[in-house]
């Protein structure tokens, strides 16, 4: 009697390539910066005084005169500490939304990895959880620290995976890849 030999590799994935990911990031920048100024607008109009928008009559002139008693005003440092801050957190919090949401939805991928062709699953080509797509997204601010190395860890290693996707235990697979559909529970998660 001849026993079959099994692997434990992952037999028809095609992992995704540095340059695909580096397209779907390159695209999702793309993507955010463009939906910016939904929120950035009224975000700016918060902080700084609607007289600046409201009297366009005088115009260059009134602003210039306007921002200069605001630079002499001993609160605008904590003002603008308050506002740079709103900033960093508000983009942080978008990132994430769109990328975890995105990740763990049936499509496994944003918007810029759905156009390139590539996807986010567990180690079994299963889509991921939210709190694994959440957890991969600030993993990657550890793979942006030191010079993108994390990130360009994907070039080099044999499952083409970057510093984040090995620490929330996730593939990048190209869409072409074999995932064994009729094995796998699509609704299984985390």
């Amino acid at each position: 009697m001849k026993l079959n030999n099994i692997s434990n590799e992952e037999p028809g994935f095609v992992y995704a390539g540095f340059w695909k990911r580096f397209a779907a990031l390159l695209l999702d920048s793309i993507f955010l910066t463009l939906f910016m100024p939904v929120w950035f607008i009224p975000y700016v109009l918060l902080f700084f005084p609607m007289q600046i928008l409201e009297n366009n009559s005088q115009g260059y002139e009134f602003v210039s005169q306007n921002l200069n008693n605001q630079f002499n005003d001993p609160l605008l440092v904590v003002k603008m500490t308050y506002f740079i801050s709103g900033l960093y957190f508000i983009n942080i919090l978008i990132g994430w939304i769109y990328s975890a949401v995105m990740e763990s939805m049936p499509k496994q991928g944003t918007l810029g990895k759905m156009i390139v062709g590539i996807k986010v699953t567990d180690k079994l080509g299963r889509r991921i959880s939210f709190a694994r797509a959440t957890g991969r997204y600030f993993a990657k601010f550890f793979s942006a620290a030191f010079l993108m190395i994390g990130y360009i860890m994907a070039a080099f290693t044999a499952k083409k995976q970057a510093f984040h996707d090995i620490v929330a235990e996730t593939l990048i697979l190209d869409s072409t890849s074999r995932i064994f559909s009729d094995k796998i529970n699509h609704d299984t998660r985390f």
